[in-house]
């Protein structure tokens, strides 16, 4: 039976109706769909970005915090930033640059000193000679300390660590009262030609008269030194960082001493005669507490300081604080001098510092105290086990690796 044409032609209109009602709705269902979806990504994109913004703000904020804490709070005294923040580029190593002449000029004394003897009883006038020094280390040391000069000529303080950067040290010590001492003192000095030796009893009271010679000394005997590095005999100096991270910063400088700065009017002047650090009323006179100085258990500083220093120790009145005295009494006569204050890369903390030294972490101190017997070789062992890039290259790799051999043999 066939259909009339008219309904035919109905049905059709109403099957195109009805496919575009769902096309609209399909239509509108994706838009809101993607609305919605929109906005939970714009919202979550949101969400991110002020994450990203807090963590920049925050990170921002610590890096100014830390810059301010890094600041000395005065001025005329720069800071060196944290030594692992401040390596120089691996893929360029100047280090000839950080050596370059210095041309000092020695002190010429036209008299007599008014304090320190004439002559020494043991001088060596020939450990530098007339050979390139590029860092000269002078330990203020006891007479009687032999084991911890022994371990020092091993370890840290060795000519023959590098292949190519010139190293000497020397050991400034006084007389003991007995005779059979020096006997031993002697022998030691046979075998290794690096004690100098003052005529005057190894004594606190004497320890400014042991700064007095080493300038003295350096000034005859080593002015072809491009730096001084001053340090106790209790102390292990990192060498490597020494010279990798911090002369590497004041190589183009002049006058330049790096040290844990003691600043003005911060410590106070002991006047009370029985004290073992006691300044009479004629040395700084007034004044309660000293000027700025360095506390000198471990001190960096450009030679060309040296016969100024010594020259300076004509004139100015002697008293036995041995740190106030070089680095304080006699630094204020000599302009434009320029500390920086290293103290967050030094620490007398035993404990902490070794602890550092042999963790799988960075290090970052270059000085540390080693009173105990067997640590200072506890660092030096860590030392060698943490060469960086820069410090293989220059190390002389067959001492080193025999002296971390007997060290752990």
């Amino acid at each position: 039976m066939g259909c009339p044409k008219g309904k035919i032609l109905k049905l059709c209109e109403n099957v195109f109706a009805t496919f575009v009602v769902l096309a609209c709705v399909f239509t509108l269902l994706t838009s809101i769909s993607s609305s919605k979806l929109y906005k939970r990504t714009r919202a979550s994109s949101a969400r991110k970005h002020g994450v990203l913004n807090e963590a920049k703000n925050s990170f921002r904020m610590a890096m100014e915090n830390k810059q301010d804490n890094n600041m000395n709070p005065v001025p005329t005294t720069p800071s060196i930033p944290n030594v692992v923040e401040n390596r120089p580029d691996p893929y360029i190593d100047p280090f000839h640059q950080w050596f370059s002449e210095r041309n000092v000029v020695k002190y010429s004394a036209q008299g007599k000193h008014p304090v320190l003897p004439e002559t020494e009883v043991i001088n060596n006038k020939d450990v530098c000679n007339t050979d390139p020094v590029d860092i000269l280390i002078y330990f203020q040391t006891r007479w009687d300390h032999f084991q911890r000069r022994s371990v020092l000529r091993e370890t840290w303080a060795s000519s023959k660590t590098f292949k190519d950067i010139h190293i000497r040290a020397i050991f400034v010590l006084g007389r003991s009262t007995a005779k059979e001492d020096q006997v031993k003192i002697n022998n030691e000095n046979l075998l290794y030609h690096d004690i100098i030796q003052g005529d005057f009893i190894d004594s606190i009271a004497n320890l400014t008269m042991k700064s007095i010679l080493a300038m003295k000394w350096i000034n005859e005997n080593c002015i072809q030194a491009k730096y001084i590095l001053k340090a106790d005999d209790d102390m292990f100096v990192n060498i490597f960082a020494t010279i990798e991270y911090l002369i590497s910063q004041i190589h183009d400088k002049k006058k330049v001493v790096m040290c844990h700065a003691k600043e003005n009017d911060t410590s106070p002047i002991e006047r009370d005669t029985r004290s073992k650090w006691y300044v009479p009323a004629h040395v700084f006179p007034g004044r309660k507490r000293f000027p700025r100085f360095c506390s000198g258990y471990a001190t960096l500083f450009t030679a060309d300081l040296v016969p100024q220093l010594y020259k300076a120790s004509f004139s100015k009145p002697y008293f036995s604080v041995d740190d106030a005295y070089l680095f304080g009494l006699l630094m204020e006569t000599i302009k434009d001098v320029t500390f920086f204050d290293i103290q967050d890369n030094m620490t007398l903390n035993q404990k902490s510092a070794l602890e550092e030294y042999v963790g799988n972490g960075a290090i970052e101190h270059v000085a540390c105290n080693a009173w105990e017997d067997g640590v200072l070789e506890k660092f030096w062992r860590a030392t060698l086990s943490k060469l960086t890039k820069w410090s293989k290259t220059h190390a002389n790799v067959s001492v080193v690796q025999k002296s971390r051999s007997d060290i752990m043999g």
